[in-house]
């Protein structure tokens, strides 16, 4: 349901900007032709990375982790100095798809000390996470359109203030 008032909200943000040339009275619903009419302005100009062509992009991606480790109360300075020293050699590996879908890959550190094993485990876990996290939010902005499609009728565009 947030997503749906998120979703609504942006749509109107969207509107709002594209639409100030329009006139009605305030807080009343436009007719369903001058609704279509600012929708399809909007639409247009709505930036899609899948209709402007982009096909696939690659990165690599290394966090600062000395900075990430500084936020860690009690941490013996020296045996951090030498965990960043090997974390240093990860490489993150991020793929995006033409239609947003994201693929992730990393190096495995060698090691055959249990603790460090498990310790790895969780940091190629929460990069994964925070990774995927970040990309999903993205994806809905740049692979989606967030205006009704050309025909969508269960919508009421109404005038508030300069916008819609």
């Amino acid at each position: 349901m947030k997503f749906c008032k998120i979703r609504s909200w942006l749509v109107a943000g969207c509107v709002a900007g594209l639409a100030a040339c329009q006139t009605a009275p305030v807080g009343q619903p436009l007719d369903k032709a001058g609704s279509e009419r600012i929708l399809s302005h909007a639409r247009a100009r709505y930036y899609d990375l899948g209709r402007a062509g982009l096909a696939r992009f690659e990165c690599h991606y290394h966090p600062d982790w000395k900075q990430v480790f500084a936020t860690m109360p009690n941490a013996d300075s020296r045996k951090m100095a030498w965990l960043v020293r090997q974390l240093k050699g990860l490489d993150f590996r991020l793929a995006v798809s033409d239609d947003g879908k994201i693929t992730l890959s990393h190096d495995e550190l060698k090691t055959h000390n249990a603790k460090m094993q498990h310790g790895l485990a969780l940091i190629y876990g929460g990069m994964e996470s925070m990774t995927n996290g970040f990309f999903k939010a993205w994806q809905t902005f740049m692979y989606t359109q967030l205006l009704p499609p050309k025909g969508y009728q269960d919508y009421k565009l109404e005038q508030e203030g300069s916008g819609y």
